[in-house]
């Protein structure tokens, strides 16, 4: 149980990362 929450954590913080280069890259832009 934790491992999954901890995997699920995981995901989050990458899809956290991933928007924010995005976001990022668009205002530069």
């Amino acid at each position: 149980m934790r491992r999954r929450r901890l995997v699920i954590a995981r995901a989050v913080r990458f899809a956290v990362g991933l928007t924010s280069g995005l976001v990022i890259v668009m205002q530069t832009r």
